[in-house]
This record gives structure tokens, sequence and C-alpha cells, in this order.
């Protein structure tokens, strides 16, 4: 989810919360400085706003990002990510990797290690575990394997 394509976005609680306000679309485009355009791609759906603005968006509506967004949003790193106002690039800064090294995390290519997870954890000011329980299963799993936590016991050693 990087400044593209917010993939948690919900255009049909935008739409609802834009009609609840007092804002028409051009004066909502005009307090964050984007296009009419933009705005009512938002409403269908076409394009999302960049995290960047869900705060200022999000204020402008007089709700919480978490409303913008669809299901819970915390449950993911990549949501977390969005409830917070980071893209992939200022958590990768935050945490000290790259953003390709972060994304491989969040999208279950690999597991992170122990020191990346301490960083994501840092980063956020949560626990590691948090920070696992918020990664695909599929990533979480293969790092309880790979650690012996869970998963096949460890091989035996060669015996003496």
């Amino acid at each position: 989810m990087g400044t593209g394509v917010l993939r948690l976005w919900d255009a049909a609680a935008f739409r609802q919360r834009l009609a609840d306000s007092a804002l028409s679309a051009r004066e909502l485009a005009r307090r964050l400085g984007v296009t009419h355009t933009a705005i009512r791609k938002w409403q269908r759906g076409t394009a999302t706003p960049i995290v960047r603005r869900l705060g200022p968006l999000a204020a402008a509506l007089n709700c919480s990002i978490a409303d913008l967004l669809v299901g819970d949003a915390s449950d993911s790193l990549a949501g977390l990510r969005a409830l917070t106002g980071m893209n992939q690039r200022d958590l990768a800064a935050r945490a000290g990797m790259s953003p390709s090294h972060l994304a491989a995390i969040e999208h279950s290519r690999y597991p992170p290690s122990e020191t990346a997870l301490q960083r994501i954890a840092l980063a956020f000011g949560i626990s590691d575990r948090d920070v696992l329980r918020r990664l695909p299963d599929a990533v979480s799993s293969r790092r309880r394997r790979r650690s012996g936590r869970g998963g096949r016991p460890p091989r035996p050693g060669p015996s003496a």
C-alpha cells in the first residue's frame, strides 16, 4: 500500500460520510488540495486517497480514519500503517529497512527476522507479538517454525 493504492478503502463509507457532512465534494477537494475529479473517483472506488491524506480527510468529515476503511484495519500490518497515517516508505524508514523488504514481509514473501520484527514493533510502539498477530498466517507460521516455536519440532542433531 504505497502512496497509490489504499486496498482497505471503503468507497461506500466515504460517500455516506460526505453526504452526512455539510461539505460539498468541491469544498472537500479544496480543503485537501486535490481536484474535484479525485473526490468523485474516491466516491466511486476507482481511485483511493494516498495514506497521508487520510488524517486530514477524516478530520474534514468529522470521523476517524477507521470509519473510512473496510473492516477492522488494525488486523493487518498494512491496515495499522493506514490508521497511523504511514505508508510503506514511512514505516520502512522508521524501522531502518528498505520499503521492498517491508513489502516482502507484508505480502508473505518471507518471515521477518527477529531484528526486523523488533524494529517494526518499535516503529508502531507495540510488542513483537502484536506485530506477528498482524502478519498473514503463512508468514507468522513460517516464523514460528523457524524459531522453534510451534510447527514441526526441530530436527535432532547428530548423535554422538
